[in-house]
């Protein structure tokens, strides 16, 4: 009978455990609307494999805040990642904007959350943005940095949220 009792009692907290963590990743999503990243696999970012990813909008009103998400390990030599981005449009024009990214401060420490020798980072690049067409938008992140292959690169990804309303 107290078997029983411990068994159903173990039962029981972990759907308890299990609505918790659903709970927690739902309430960490926020207004993040797209999010993918690419794993680089060897840690070696090469020039002839830019990091692809495809968004559909279908919203032209809202506002958007776009971030590059940038995954970096120790054996990352630099302070700092030059990345070229190139935005296709549903209508087939094409933007490009350079990016500077800090990855480290100026007395060498990594900047963003690390786990053992890999560091997170989210840069901001461009706030408040509102899409003008509906359809398919295609980002295409390139490294920009003298070093081909560039070592030290994890992952590389975006995401877009949801303007905070003001």
């Amino acid at each position: 009978m107290i078997l029983n009792m411990t068994i159903m009692k173990f039962k029981h907290s972990k759907g308890y455990i299990g609505l918790a963590i659903i709970l927690l990743i739902c309430s960490c999503t926020g207004n993040t609307f797209f999010e993918q990243n690419e794993e680089i696999k060897t840690r070696e970012w090469d020039l002839n494999n830019p990091v692809v990813l495809k968004v559909n909008i279908e919203d032209t009103v809202s506002a958007y805040d776009l971030y590059v998400n940038l995954r970096n390990s120790n054996q990352y030599r630099y302070s700092n990642l030059y990345i070229f981005m190139t935005t296709t449009y549903p209508d087939h024009r094409i933007e490009k904007d350079t990016l500077d990214l800090t990855l480290a401060a100026d007395d060498g420490r990594w900047k963003g959350s690390g786990l053992g020798d890999l560091y997170f980072n989210q840069f901001l690049f461009a706030d408040k943005v509102k899409f003008v067409a509906k359809g398919e938008y295609t980002f295409q992140l390139v490294h920009g940095m003298r070093i081909n292959p560039l070592p030290g690169i994890a992952d590389v990804g975006l995401r877009i949220e949801k303007s905070p309303s003001k």
